[in-house]
Formats: C-alpha cells, structure tokens, sequence
C-alpha cells in the first residue's frame, strides 16, 4: 500500500461529520481500492462490495462498517443506489482531492489487486490450465463459470436467497476445477444461479482439483445436506451412483449415509414414477420413509394400488409407518391366501374366499356338512370331488398364534369344502324341517358387513401394534433424555397392572419390545438415568402384553378400566412423539381425562391372558 499524508480537516461544509482517524488503515485500504477500481481515473465506480471485501481481504461485515464511516465523513457518496441486480455507485471526487492515490502492488502479476486476490479475464476463465493451480483464490465473472453436473436437480433458488446475494454478495467461495473447456463449479451451484439472477459482475473462486464423478457425488451429497435440503429422490440417485461407482458402505457411512438409506436408496432408484414424484412433492418425506413406499409398492405391483398408497401418503405423511405397515400386511395375506388357492387348483379343486361364499345366496352354496346327497347319506370333500359345485373356502387360519400373525401376517387355510348351487347338483338341506323346503334364506346383508367391519379393523389394530412397538423399540428407549412425566405413567401403571396384568401378558410384552427379563431384573447399578430408563421399558412391556388385535373393541362395560388405561397408554406414547394410527387415536380420544385409575367402578379383567377373535367364526 503507497503511504499517503493526508489533510483531514474537513472544509466547513463537512465539519460536522465524522472524521476518518489518522491511524485508521482499514478506512484508507478500502478507499485505495474503490480508486484503483475506477478505469481510467474516472470519478464514479460501480462495484459491489462482494468484489471489494475479495480485493481487501475484509470480511463483509467489516467491509460494510468501512463504507459506512467512508461515507458518514464524507469521503466517497453514493451517487446510483444498489439494485438487486446492480451494485451501488461510488463518487470517488472527495477522496482525490484529499490526496489519496490509487492501491498498487507492482511486485503483483498483472491483474491481481492489492488484496491478493486476482480477477481472471475472459481468455483465462475459458482456457484455464496453465493459467490457475489448485488451492488459489481468484474473481471470475459467474456468466463465464460452468455448472458442472449437481446431484440436487432442483436448486431452489428462492427471492430472499438471491436478495441476500445482491446485497451482500457470495461470501463464501465456490470450488471449481479447470478443464480444457473451462471453469467447472464442483460446489457452489446455488450460490452460482442466484448470483446471475442478481447480476453481480464477479464472485469468489477456489481451485479445487478435478473432480472424479465419485469424488464429486460424495461432496454434493454431504454439501447439499449441510445447507439447503436435498430431495429424498436425489439423495437417493447420489448414495445409488456411488455405490455403483463401488464406494464400500464404511466410505457411505463416514459421509452421513445410514445403513437403512443405503436399501431405501436401491428401493427408491427402482421405483415407478409416482413414488419418486411423491418424493419429490411432499415437504419432509425423508429417504428411509420414502423407501418403505418404495419397496411395498415394488411388491403390490397394480398400478392402481400404488397410485392409492401415494395418494394416502400425500394426504397424511405423518402416517407413512402406519400406510405402509397396513399395505404390507395386505400383501403377505394376499400371497398367503394365493398359496392355498395354488395348492388347491394342483389338486383340482376350485378355491373361493371366505368373503366371496358368505356373500353368495344361501339358498344356492352351502358347506358339504350341512348336506345330505339324494339318499340321505353325508357328503365328504371325497366323494363331492367329482361334483361340478364342488368348492374349497378358503379363510384365515386362526389357528396360528397371535405372535406369528403379528411377525409374518395372516396365516390361510381351508376352512370348508361346499357345494355351489347344492340343489341343481341333487343335495338336499339336512337341517330342512319337513315344512321348511329344502332351503334357507340369503344371510343378512347388515351381518356381514359388520363381520367384514370386524376383519377390517382387527387387522388395522395388528398393523398399528408392530408399528407401536418398533418405534418403542427403535425411538423411544434408545432416546438420551427420556419423556420428563414418564415416571408419572409408570406410577399409573403399576397401580393397574399389579392387580389387572397376568405373568403371561408380561412374557408377551418382552418379547413385543424384544426386551430381556434377565437384563431387567438384575439389580440396578447404573445411573438414575438408567434406572428410569429400565422402569419405562418395564412399564411399557406390561401394558403392550394386554394389547391384542381386538383390543379396539370398547363394548364390554367389563373392560371399562382396561379401555381407560390403554387410551392413557396410547396418549402418552402420542405425547412422546409417537404418530397413532387412526384406529388408535379413536382410543385416545375417547379417554376419559378425569377419571382415576385407581377407582373401584367397573370391574378389571386380567387383559391380555387369552385372544378374542370376535366375529371372526
């Protein structure tokens, strides 16, 4: 910088204003600059105080505070104000008839400013090897920049962001890599667009090496989820490239990648159409969820059933668990039932659901043990094969345990055999009185959509509880800081289940949170952190033990007090960050606020120690 001495006594007209000190450099550095930026000693310059804080080495705010004493002492006056796409202009009139003369550095190459910062000309920025090396900061117009290829395909680059660059510049640099064509932008695409929506003339450039395309995703992909959020469905395409690029799963790991993201993303890269734009519309879909969608619509396979998860999910993201934990259970009863109909159809017999015969008139279908042929003798699956009705029904196999139709879904097999249109084929009632007929009326239409009504909702209740009980698992006990009342709904608890919870029902809710009697009854050593942690996963072990697929039934005015503790139950689950599926938040909204779960009205049973499956039979 050439030493100056200055006359500072303002003329008379300025005495009012502040005075630049003798000892302030930062004042006289800036004002060099402005002056060595005017071409040609012209009065005004036009310049943007992103290129001035780059040319002085000063910081934005610093800078900002500068200009301002600059301008309250008089020095320099803005003559055209900044627009968002065009900088402020500078009278530079004052400053030369104070004697202060132009930044130089003549040991500097040409072109670069007293900030050691230089500004690339054109030729350079288009045919730049040779002309920069990695690690140095220079000024490059943006308009002469390549984008480069961005794993983000939308940048959303929204007004108040380029507002913000018009005003206060590109504070931080982009990273670009020389190529015989030209300055490619590695990092930076964003603050690139917004800088040429707002028309600055230069911004801040690292050199960065080359980048290979796994080098390159790998960065984006951690820079992108540092600032402005990346879509599902690009974090997706980003984790899927590099690792076909054959980056291993530690390398993923150590850049942010989950374990879980890694399967999502494979799901979601194969997915149809409508999943990706799903992802792409939904504010908040994270990749893991938005895999789930993914790999259960790969399995459905109709169209139509996928467009109508999509559209679910749309209209209710906050249920996502809950949507695809139902879709799922649909598909393995859907494939359990075509197992029985397959096996069936091997030995050549035709198979119908247990819905499809209820609905059919009685008058013409009826199970083989309620006939008789023309003689009056019992009709077996054997001797009926040959008939032309003859019909396997197929139904849920209750039979199986609760435990295994909650893990693997609904079991099937066959319920009946019967005879469609029994009286054409010479079948007779055997229950027909002699002035009955030989037939018996249709079954009441209200019957069977209330047993349908009772299927439907069982099986919501079985999809709402493993999704309950994952997220107990997998979110709530591993938390840090456990729920602050949740030694309040512990103390409720055991009030109840010391007089109402069966040691089975116990069993059952361990093994519902995969929790370890032993590693609960050894004795508490640990914190009091952890001691209220084992006391809330035992508390939640009682309570998920009494809870069955029929448990949404509130019809027995026997269960009042159970009904009262499972709402409670579910409540707190929902207070501590739980989503209900809609089954359950008609429990919780039925909850009776005031009453007290140690009252005697009502009388307790010893829930969870058998399975109800009403209606079902």
């Amino acid at each position: 910088m050439t030493t100056t001495t200055l006359d500072t006594t303002p003329p008379a007209a300025l005495a009012d204003r502040v005075v630049i000190d003798a000892d302030d450099d930062q004042a006289r550095m800036v004002a060099e600059h402005l002056l060595a930026a005017a071409a040609g000693g012209e009065e005004t310059v036009c310049v943007s105080q992103a290129t001035l804080a780059a040319m002085t080495g000063l910081s934005a705010r610093t800078l900002r505070r500068v200009l301002d004493r600059l301008l309250e002492a008089g020095w320099i006056t803005v003559t055209v104000a900044a627009t968002p796409n065009m900088p402020a202009t500078y009278d530079l009139s004052r400053l030369r008839e104070l004697g202060i003369m132009p930044a130089s550095q003549p040991a500097s190459p040409a072109g670069v400013p007293a900030g050691g910062v230089r500004v690339l000309s054109e030729a350079e920025a288009r045919s730049p090897l040779g002309h920069v090396v990695p690690g140095e900061r220079v000024m490059v117009e943006p308009a002469l920049l390549e984008a480069g290829s961005n794993i983000r395909r939308n940048l959303r680059v929204g007004e108040r962001f380029t507002a913000t660059i018009a005003e206060m510049g590109v504070l931080r640099d982009l990273h670009v890599y020389p190529t015989l064509t030209g300055l490619v932008v590695l990092d930076g695409h964003r603050r690139l667009a917004a800088a040429l929506e707002a028309g600055l003339g230069l911004v801040p450039a690292l050199i960065v090496e080359p980048a290979d395309d796994m080098s390159r995703i790998s960065q984006q992909l951690v820079e992108n989820d540092e600032h402005a959020h990346t879509l599902p469905t690009e974090r997706a395409d980003a984790v899927r490239q590099l690792m076909l690029l054959g980056m291993p799963k530690r390398d993923l790991r150590r850049r942010g990648v989950g374990p879980d993201e890694i399967d999502a993303a494979k799901a979601v890269t194969a997915a149809a159409e409508p999943v990706r734009e799903l992802g792409r519309r939904v504010t908040g879909l994270d990749l893991v969820a938005l895999g789930k969608v993914a790999d259960i619509s790969g399995q459905i396979g109709s169209p139509e059933e996928v467009e109508e998860i999509v559209q679910e999910v749309q209209a209710h993201p906050e249920q996502v668990d809950h949507i695809v934990e139902r879709a799922r259970r649909a598909v393995l009863a859907r494939d359990a039932y075509q197992r029985v109909v397959d096996e069936q159809a091997a030995n050549g017999v035709r198979a119908i659901s247990y819905e499809q015969f209820l609905h059919d008139d009685r008058s013409r279908s009826r199970i083989l043990s309620d006939l008789v042929d023309g003689r009056g003798e019992p009709i077996d699956e054997v001797s009926h094969a040959s008939c032309p009705g003859h019909v396997a029904v197929v139904d849920v196999d209750f039979t199986v345990s609760r435990e295994q139709r909650e893990k693997e879904g609904p079991s099937y097999r066959v319920r009946w055999y019967a005879c469609m249109d029994w009286a054409a084929h010479g079948h007779r009632n055997r229950f027909a009185g002699p002035s009955s007929g030989a037939t018996s009326g249709p079954q009441d239409e209200q019957v069977r959509a209330a047993r349908a009504r009772v299927r439907r909702r069982n099986e919501d209740m079985d999809a709402a509880n493993r999704v309950r009980r994952a997220w107990i698992r997998d979110e709530l006990l591993p938390r840090r800081v456990l729920p602050t009342d949740a030694l309040g709904y512990v103390l409720a608890v055991v009030r109840y289940a010391h007089v109402y919870v069966s040691g089975m029902a116990k069993d059952k809710g361990l093994e519902h949170l995969g929790l370890s009697p032993a590693g609960l009854d050894r004795d508490a050593t640990g914190s009091p952190r952890e001691a209220k942690r084992g006391l809330l996963a035992w508390a939640l072990a009682l309570m998920e033990g009494t809870i069955a697929r029929d448990s949404w039934r509130q019809d027995d005015p026997a269960r009042h007090r159970y009904d009262r503790m499972l709402a409670t139950h579910l409540a707190a689950l929902a207070r501590w960050g739980y989503t209900p599926a809609p089954i359950e938040q008609e429990l919780i909204d039925g909850l009776d606020t005031t009453a007290n779960h140690d009252d005697e009205d009502g009388v307790g049973e010893d829930a969870g120690t058998e399975e109800h499956e009403k209606g079902e039979d």
